[in-house]
């Protein structure tokens, strides 16, 4: 029979409680097939190890995104115009960052 292990390689409980069909059941890890806990190992390896490395990962990616915008927005023109504002921002005009704010389009 195999073992049901835990993510420090400890072996798990005599019993386990695992979700199904939106229900907690506990089942007993002796009465488990070698397939079962063969596939709950799977799933905790999964759970445990690719999980946490694909949530980097996700992370990692944006902030490079953000890394990335940082230094687009630099190369751009400084004279734009919004065309639609995020739903938070109070106010829209055309502006230029070389022009005192007397001589701003827009206003």
């Amino acid at each position: 029979m195999g073992k049901i292990v835990t993510p420090g390689g400890d072996e798990a409980l005599k019993t386990i409680t695992l979700n199904v069909d939106g229900e907690a059941r506990e089942y007993e890890v002796e009465s488990l097939s070698k397939e079962a806990v063969a596939r709950l190992n799977v799933l905790n390896f999964h759970s445990n190890s690719i999980m946490p490395l694909l949530t980097e990962i996700v992370r990692l990616v944006q902030l490079g995104n953000q890394v990335d915008q940082s230094q687009l927005t630099d190369k751009l023109p400084a004279k734009y115009t919004v065309v639609q504002q995020a739903e938070d921002a109070v106010e829209s005009d055309t502006k230029n960052t070389n022009e005192d704010d007397s001589s701003k389009e827009g206003k």
